[in-house]
């Protein structure tokens, strides 16, 4: 799917963004259950287009299309009693912390935080979740 590009910032209206992170074709969803994996790899991707405000510091996606979510019954936020994806998410983790040896964390899509907690008790920084 290719969204319009937003033009202003959606919490103070500024035209003044800064673009920083881009990434095209990515799953519009991470938490919705799928029946089937046929039906997991046909749903929508979208575009991230990640930049912040200059005049008040707000982050956000830039080509956000709200009508490809999905929030229903289907939905599973957490995958926290998953002992597949603890391992995975630890690895990760720890990965991530002898890559970049990070000082504080901004997690965007961070849902109730689990990775971030974990990610800031194990490498001893800060983080920031925005969901």
């Amino acid at each position: 799917m290719s969204a319009a590009v937003a033009t202003h910032c959606f919490a103070c209206g500024s035209r003044d963004l800064v673009p920083f992170w881009r990434v095209d074709s990515v799953p519009t969803h991470c938490v919705l259950l799928m029946r089937t994996r046929q039906e997991a790899l046909e749903y929508p991707r979208g575009d991230l287009e990640i930049a912040g405000c200059r005049a008040c510091g707000f982050v956000e996606n830039l080509r956000f299309e709200p009508e490809v979510h999905e929030y229903s019954p289907r939905c599973e936020e957490s995958q926290a009693f998953s002992p597949t994806f603890n391992r995975f998410a630890l690895e990760l983790c720890d990965d991530y912390l002898r890559r970049y040896r990070p000082q504080s964390v901004l997690e965007i899509g961070c849902g109730k935080g689990d990775f971030l907690a974990l990610i800031c008790e194990r490498g001893g920084c800060e983080g920031i979740g925005i969901d």
